[in-house]
């Protein structure tokens, strides 16, 4: 999430059980508009990008399809992306050639790769999890764009998404489903950061395909969201679980930093970091249908939780878009 600018306005992209999108800002706390629809089913993931110019959101769902947002206009863009057998589970927004792609998965075990522009997939799904996709991440390795995806068969695996194939062998560590992953960097190396039911988040070394030290132990239950910050100039890992906490890790001593952050009611499901006005904040979702905003160096919850969603949150994103005109 980059830094609000005077001509912007934080917001929060969330999607529920509900089978809605809703948008929310951050200062205000309050939506931006009416609740996206377009879903026959429940919204299990959501991301935010850019298309032609303006801001985007993205979502995956039970009813197969993943869906594409204009932010600014507060409705559906395009027809739905279709392909999936069964739910979409899992998606990210990146870049392929210097064009918008989606990358997405789901219950039939693939991976896909969805040309934003050209609303069709990029070429045919990614074939090798034996299980259902969980979770999906993009970023870049050695310059190419990858893709990283979790599944309840254990493992991650790394994609080149200029070639449509994998790369390396799958990593695996996890003792139990892997719910999450994020992708970012420390110390200059390229890094995935996992998090499944055997209560653990795990760092990996993208370069060298392997663990990158001891996981991360605190949870009582399972991972189910990770997500990767900044604290005081250095990177953090952010986690929530079944045990209804968010956990903030030092990724340099593997020690959590400061007290679990505590306000949810039930499992947190969704995680996300950014800044807001310079500060540096992780945003939760959960089954007790709240969306919470936190402060990272107070330790604490910023303001009220936001409240609107009918059923349980499931996807939560941090972005920006275009501040309303004066009149």
């Amino acid at each position: 999430m980059s830094m609000p600018t005077p001509t912007t306005l934080p917001i929060v992209v969330s999607g529920s059980h509900d089978a809605t999108v809703r948008v929310w800002d951050l200062d205000s706390r309050e939506l931006r508009y009416e609740p996206l629809k377009g879903h026959k089913g429940k919204v299990n993931a959501v991301a935010v990008g850019e298309l032609g110019g303006r801001p985007i959101a993205v979502s995956g769902g039970n009813d197969r399809t993943v869906r594409v947002w204009d932010l600014e206009a507060g409705r559906s863009l395009g027809a739905p992306l279709e392909g999936h057998r069964r739910k979409v589970l899992a998606v990210a927004v990146g870049e392929l050639h210097g064009r918008p792609i989606a990358v997405s998965g789901g219950n039939d075990n693939t991976v896909r790769v969805w040309d934003l522009d050209a609303g069709g997939p990029v070429y045919k799904p990614l074939e090798g999890h034996h299980g259902n996709v969980l979770a999906v991440a993009v970023g870049e390795l050695h310059g190419r764009p990858i893709a990283v995806s979790a599944s309840d068969d254990f493992t991650l695996r790394v994609w080149d998404l200029e070639a449509g194939a994998p790369l390396g062998e799958p990593l695996e560590a996890h003792e139990n489903f892997v719910n999450a992953v994020t992708l970012g960097e420390l110390d200059g190396r390229p890094i995935a950061i996992s998090g499944g039911c055997d209560k653990t988040v795990w760092v990996w070394d993208l370069d060298a395909g392997e663990l990158l030290g001891l996981p991360l132990v605190g949870h009582e239950g399972w991972v189910l969201a990770v997500a990767l910050g900044e604290l005081h100039g250095r990177p953090v890992a952010v986690s929530g679980g079944h045990d209804q906490t968010l956990w903030v890790w030092d990724l340099d001593t593997r020690q959590p930093l400061g007290e679990p952050l505590v306000g949810h009611q039930g499992w947190v499901l969704a995680v996300a970091a950014g800044k807001l006005h310079g500060r540096p904040i992780a945003v939760s979702g959960g089954d007790d249908k709240m969306v919470w905003a936190w402060d990272l160096e107070a330790g604490g919850p910023l303001g009220e939780p936001l409240v609107g969603h009918d059923d349980w949150v499931n996807a939560v994103a941090l972005g920006e878009a275009p501040r309303p005109l004066a009149l």
